[in-house]
């Protein structure tokens, strides 16, 4: 494979460039490489390097950041995260066109294309830059994809395993592949991809289990409730949250369905509300907005290409992204408005099944020239 990258010359530049591009946002802009959610990792990483275990967040991520502590006297720890984020991200890039490939066999350029749009997308430039879970979660989520295509379930189920372990609501991603494989009776292939998904989600619960003496991911589930509904509290466990959030549901039916609505727009919207930093300028809210047509472009190709496992698994990101961000966080927070994070892990993906959509609408009128 990598003889194969060195001597195509067009993929070698599109891959050169995006190491540039890359580059260049994390050291070149003087953008901020933290939010108040990195210092929280950071916190996290330095508690597993002194035997303890803290779960606000999922410790996917944190032992990554640990991993780097440990690295800190040859290199300061924050400048290799960096330097991993770049390297995951063109990985991506690869990935997303070793996807592509197979999918557009015989129409090279096409796969050509989805390369260069990732390589370039600016909502994956952009995060290349943050000492956050979007670049290595998404890596491992399109690895598990590639995996998956070179029929090596095993190893799939173990990638998005770890994807799931450092961005936990990607886990939907693995049992809703599994029902998709139990109703296409596959039962053996669903069992045993959920099984290898779920040893590296098990192993944080044991560990998290032998430290604390209790079995969890991450303690600020709660808090999504608190969110959705503006409450003065974050309510104290999961079960008490759900029940206030079903009790709105039933007693506000018009005010939800509105919410969701507005939710669903500052998810996916192609003009995303102004917010404070880079979201206040008009041109980086209409580069948000790239991810209306990305959508459509993606459904559009969802929908001619055949109903398989490989396009059941390309579309499930985005699906399971959806229906927890549009259907639990509103935008009544504004921290939370059109957060380009959330899509950031089912990107790559989009790009892969837009692509698609764009070649069936290019060759619309060729019926010869299907995938």
């Amino acid at each position: 494979m990598l003889s194969k990258i060195i001597n195509d010359k067009i993929l070698l530049g599109i891959i050169t460039l995006a190491i540039i591009a890359r580059v260049y946002i994390a050291f070149g802009t003087g953008l901020a490489w933290f939010s108040v959610d990195s210092v929280n990792y950071i916190i996290q990483a330095k508690a597993l390097l002194s035997g303890e275990y803290l779960y606000y967040f999922p410790n996917g991520y944190p032992l990554i950041i640990a991993f780097f502590l440990t690295l800190s006297p040859l290199i300061p720890f924050k400048i290799g995260l960096i330097i991993f984020n770049i390297i995951l991200s063109t990985l991506t890039v690869v990935l997303v066109y070793l996807i592509s490939e197979k999918l557009f066999e015989g129409h090279r350029k096409f796969a050509l294309i989805a390369a260069s749009i990732a390589a370039f997308y600016p909502n994956q430039l952009n995060y290349t830059r943050f000492i956050l879970t979007e670049v290595p979660a998404t890596f491992f989520l399109v690895l598990s994809i590639y995996l998956l295509m070179q029929k090596r379930n095993n190893l799939a189920g173990l990638s998005i395993g770890f994807a799931s372990a450092i961005k936990t609501t990607l886990l939907p991603v693995i049992l809703l592949f599994m029902i998709y494989l139990l109703i296409t009776k596959k039962i053996r292939e669903g069992f045993r991809f959920t099984i290898f998904g779920l040893i590296p989600v098990s192993a944080f619960l044991l560990y998290g289990y032998l430290i604390t003496g209790g079995f969890t991911l991450y303690i600020d589930v709660p808090k999504v409730f608190f969110i959705s509904l503006g409450l003065e509290e974050v309510p104290p466990d999961f079960l008490s949250g759900l029940g206030l959030y079903l009790k709105y549901l039933i007693t506000n039916p018009v005010e939800f369905i509105l919410d969701r609505i507005k939710s669903l727009w500052d998810l996916w919207g192609f003009l995303p509300e102004a917010n404070e930093g880079l979201r206040s300028n008009i041109f980086f809210r209409i580069l948000i907005g790239l991810r209306f047509p990305l959508l459509i472009l993606a459904v559009i190709g969802f929908i001619k290409i055949p109903k398989n496992s490989i396009s059941i698994y390309l579309i499930l990101p985005a699906l399971v992204i959806t229906l927890i961000h549009a259907l639990v966080i509103t935008s009544t927070n504004e921290s939370f408005i059109a957060n380009p994070r959330y899509i950031f892990p089912a990107e790559p993906s989009l790009i892969v099944l837009a692509v698609i959509g764009l070649k069936k609408f290019i060759y619309k009128r060729h019926p010869n020239s299907d995938i």
